[in-house]
């Protein structure tokens, strides 16, 4: 099913990304545009610099798929990979 878009919805224009920080592993959703900061560890990153693992613009769609990542990752055992700080 594809989400419409109208030109009152908050979401218009928007891509939300998953992301993974590069310094702690944390998975998390961000909008920006150029750089953002990763709410478990403050490291600021630029978007240019991290591979987005999905993009959507619809922001309960990125919830739903950052939710099922996370839940995967628990259920696999999910190391964080070579190379990269404990936050």
């Amino acid at each position: 099913m594809k989400s419409r878009l109208t030109p009152s919805s908050p979401d218009l224009g928007r891509l939300y990304r998953i992301v993974r920080c590069s310094s702690c592993g944390n998975l998390q959703i961000t909008s920006a545009r150029k750089k953002f900061r990763c709410v478990r560890c403050g490291a600021v990153q630029d978007i240019s610099s991290v591979k987005p693992l999905y993009v959507t613009e619809d922001s309960r769609k990125a919830r739903e798929v950052l939710a099922e990542l996370k839940s995967r990752g628990k259920a696999l055992g999910f190391r964080k990979p070579a190379g990269m700080k404990w936050g």
